[in-house]
Protein backbone atom coordinates (compact mmCIF):
# COMPACT_ATOMS: atom_id res chain seq x y z
CA UNK A 1 0.00 0.00 0.00
CA UNK A 2 1.52 3.27 -1.05
CA UNK A 3 1.60 6.34 1.25
CA UNK A 4 -0.76 9.04 1.00
CA UNK A 5 -0.26 12.08 -0.66
CA UNK A 6 2.15 14.66 1.33
CA UNK A 7 3.48 12.60 3.44
CA UNK A 8 7.75 12.89 3.60
CA UNK A 9 9.55 9.43 3.79
CA UNK A 10 13.80 9.83 4.54
CA UNK A 11 14.22 7.93 1.17
CA UNK A 12 12.38 6.18 -1.86
CA UNK A 13 11.68 2.09 -1.45
CA UNK A 14 14.51 0.41 -3.15
CA UNK A 15 13.93 -0.19 -7.04
CA UNK A 16 12.30 3.04 -7.81
CA UNK A 17 11.98 4.08 -10.99
CA UNK A 18 13.71 7.64 -11.68
CA UNK A 19 11.16 9.34 -14.35
CA UNK A 20 12.31 13.00 -15.38
CA UNK A 21 9.35 14.88 -16.74
CA UNK A 22 10.93 18.30 -17.76
CA UNK A 23 13.59 19.74 -14.95
CA UNK A 24 11.77 17.52 -12.58
CA UNK A 25 12.99 14.00 -11.49
CA UNK A 26 10.15 11.83 -10.12
CA UNK A 27 10.35 8.62 -8.24
CA UNK A 28 7.84 5.97 -8.72
CA UNK A 29 7.55 2.76 -6.82
CA UNK A 30 4.80 0.53 -4.83
CA UNK A 31 1.72 2.93 -6.60
CA UNK A 32 3.45 6.13 -4.93
CA UNK A 33 5.36 9.07 -7.04
CA UNK A 34 7.86 10.54 -5.07
CA UNK A 35 9.44 14.09 -5.09
CA UNK A 36 12.83 15.15 -3.43
CA UNK A 37 12.60 17.60 -0.43
CA UNK A 38 15.40 18.88 1.47
CA UNK A 39 13.78 16.62 4.21
CA UNK A 40 13.62 13.57 2.08
CA UNK A 41 10.90 12.83 -0.25
CA UNK A 42 7.22 13.78 -0.66
CA UNK A 43 4.98 11.61 -1.92
CA UNK A 44 3.18 13.72 -4.74
CA UNK A 45 0.37 12.91 -6.74
CA UNK A 46 0.49 10.66 -10.11
CA UNK A 47 1.76 13.72 -12.40
CA UNK A 48 -0.49 13.36 -15.97
CA UNK A 49 1.25 11.83 -18.95
CA UNK A 50 3.83 10.17 -16.98
CA UNK A 51 5.30 6.31 -18.57
CA UNK A 52 6.14 4.04 -16.09
CA UNK A 53 6.77 0.02 -16.88
CA UNK A 54 4.56 -1.71 -14.68
CA UNK A 55 1.31 -0.86 -12.74
CA UNK A 56 1.47 -0.39 -9.23
CA UNK A 57 0.43 -3.67 -6.47
CA UNK A 58 -3.51 -3.76 -6.32
CA UNK A 59 -3.80 -1.56 -9.47
CA UNK A 60 -7.75 -3.00 -10.46
CA UNK A 61 -9.00 -2.31 -13.99
CA UNK A 62 -11.89 0.00 -15.03
CA UNK A 63 -13.61 0.71 -18.04
CA UNK A 64 -14.75 4.57 -18.60
CA UNK A 65 -16.31 6.11 -21.65
CA UNK A 66 -15.10 3.05 -23.40
CA UNK A 67 -11.39 2.98 -22.48
CA UNK A 68 -9.68 0.59 -19.97
CA UNK A 69 -7.80 1.76 -17.53
CA UNK A 70 -6.07 0.67 -14.13
CA UNK A 71 -6.58 2.61 -10.88
CA UNK A 72 -4.95 2.75 -7.24
CA UNK A 73 -5.93 5.19 -5.04
CA UNK A 74 -6.64 8.25 -6.51
CA UNK A 75 -4.11 7.42 -9.95
CA UNK A 76 -5.08 6.28 -13.02
CA UNK A 77 -3.20 4.24 -15.50
CA UNK A 78 -3.60 3.70 -19.46
CA UNK A 79 -2.14 0.79 -21.17
CA UNK A 80 -0.82 1.82 -24.45
CA UNK A 81 2.25 -0.46 -26.62
CA UNK A 82 5.78 1.24 -27.01
CA UNK A 83 8.04 -0.49 -29.09
CA UNK A 84 6.03 -3.89 -28.95
CA UNK A 85 5.89 -3.45 -24.94
CA UNK A 86 3.31 -2.75 -22.76
CA UNK A 87 3.44 0.60 -20.54
CA UNK A 88 1.43 2.37 -19.07
CA UNK A 89 0.37 6.30 -18.89
CA UNK A 90 -0.78 8.42 -15.96
CA UNK A 91 -4.23 9.87 -17.56
CA UNK A 92 -7.20 11.56 -16.23
CA UNK A 93 -10.19 9.70 -17.82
Amino acid sequence: MAPPVSVIVPQVPNGAEAIVVGPTTYYFAGGAFYLQQPTGFAVVPAPLGVTVTGLPPGAAPVTLNGAIYYTTGSAYFRPVMQAGVTVYVTARP
